[in-house]
C-alpha cells in the first residue's frame, strides 16, 4: 500500500487530515496507510488495537513510518524501528476517547431504513425468483417438445 500511495503525494508532503482509528478486532499491533482522497485530498490513518493506552512509542514509530512514505521512502532505505530516536515525542500519552452513544431516535430511524431497503431486496429477489422459473418452464417444455418430435420421427408435422 506504501509503495503505491507514495507517488500521489507531492514534493511537500502535505497531509490533509491524520486519523487515529481503534481496530474492531482485537489485535495486538499497531497498523498505518496513507490514503489519496478524491479533490487533491491526503489522508494517513493509524489503526489501533484497543489496548493501546500505554504503547505511545510503537504508535510514534507507526506514525514516522508512514511519515517516511509520505515523503516517498520505500523500506529497503528506511531507518529500522529499533533506532529511531523520537526525540519529538517528549513524554507524550495517548488517551482514547470515549465515542459518544447514538440516540435511541437516530438507531430507530437506521434500523427502519435498513429494514425498507431489506423489504426491497426481497421483493427484488423474489421477482427474480419468479423469472428464473418461468423462463425454466419455457426451456422445460421446448425440450419436452423437440425430444417428443424426434423419438416419434415425424417429419415437421
Amino acid at each position: 500500500m506504501a509503495r503505491s500511495c507514495a507517488k500521489f503525494w507531492d514534493v511537500t508532503g502535505k497531509i490533509s487530515e491524520v486519523v487515529f482509528a481503534v481496530m474492531r478486532k482485537r489485535t495486538w499491533y499497531i497498523r498505518g496507510e496513507c490514503s489519496y482522497l478524491s479533490g487533491g485530498k491526503t489522508r494517513l490513518t493509524i489503526w489501533l488495537p484497543r489496548d493501546s493506552d500505554n504503547r505511545v512509542r510503537d504508535v510514534a514509530i507507526t506514525l514516522e513510518h508512514e511519515m517516511d512514505h509520505i515523503r516517498g521512502v520505500h523500506h529497503n532505505d528506511m531507518v529500522p524501528d529499533s533506532e529511531r530516536t523520537l526525540d519529538w515525542l517528549n513524554g507524550g500519552v495517548l488517551r482514547h476517547k470515549d465515542r459518544k452513544p447514538n440516540p435511541d431516535g437516530v438507531k430507530l430511524a437506521n434500523a427502519q431504513r435498513r429494514y425498507a431497503l431489506a423489504v426491497a431486496a426481497k421483493k427484488k429477489a423474489e421477482s427474480n425468483l419468479k423469472r428464473a422459473w418461468s423462463v425454466e418452464d419455457k426451456w422445460k417444455t421446448r425440450v419436452t417438445y423437440y425430444e417428443k418430435k424426434l423419438k416419434g420421427g415425424s417429419n415437421g408435422r
